[in-house]
């Protein structure tokens, strides 16, 4: 069984990247990115009413994750995590999680990771980002370029007793963030 972890700072083309190279015929996969930017639209529309906390997106999100990893697991099928983790946190669990449904399912060592890191020229991230979000500024891209660094380092770092590939991967130019689909 193969776990494959797709991460990059903010608009490296994540989804983008997922849509075009892992089908869903064959992989399990879940795009937080998608599910966070509909989860924080619907958390907009309801802000006012206090129906959904930022605490909620991020149980909802982990919920759903957490489904993902065991369902894999336990059917033997391939799986695509898009975009989580995002913090060193969420490394630790991710790793907890997949070491807890491979020794329930008695699959143990043969579950492998293949980490790709997307990665684009900053300027590129931030005209992407300010398509998104007119407010979006250069400190929020370098924070996210930080952060997803510090996440790949302790993806390769939390994963080492697992058979893991890293590599990068550039996203140029005209690859774009489809945001409609």
């Amino acid at each position: 069984m193969e776990i494959i972890v797709v991460t990059g700072a903010v608009c490296s083309g994540k989804s983008t990247y997922v849509k075009k190279h892992f089908s869903t015929d064959k992989y399990v996969v879940v795009q937080t990115g998608r599910i966070l930017r509909d989860t924080i639209g619907m958390a907009q529309v309801h802000k006012d009413s206090g129906n959904i906390a930022p605490e909620g997106v991020e149980f909802f999100v982990r919920s759903v994750v957490r489904g993902a990893v065991f369902y894999a697991v336990q059917e033997g099928r391939d799986l695509v995590l898009e975009g989580f983790p995002r913090s060193s946190k969420q490394v630790e669990i991710l790793h907890r999680w997949i070491s807890e449904a491979s020794v329930l399912s008695a699959i143990g060592n043969t579950v492998s990771m293949q980490l790709r890191f997307l990665i684009a020229p900053k300027h590129v991230l931030l005209d992407r980002a300010v398509k998104r979000d007119p407010s979006f500024d250069l400190p929020r891209l370098d924070d996210s370029i930080r952060v997803a660094e510090l996440v790949n380092q302790q993806l390769m770092e939390q994963f080492v007793g697992f058979k893991c590939a890293a590599r990068f991967v550039r996203t140029d130019e005209e690859e774009t963030v489809n945001d409609a689909g």
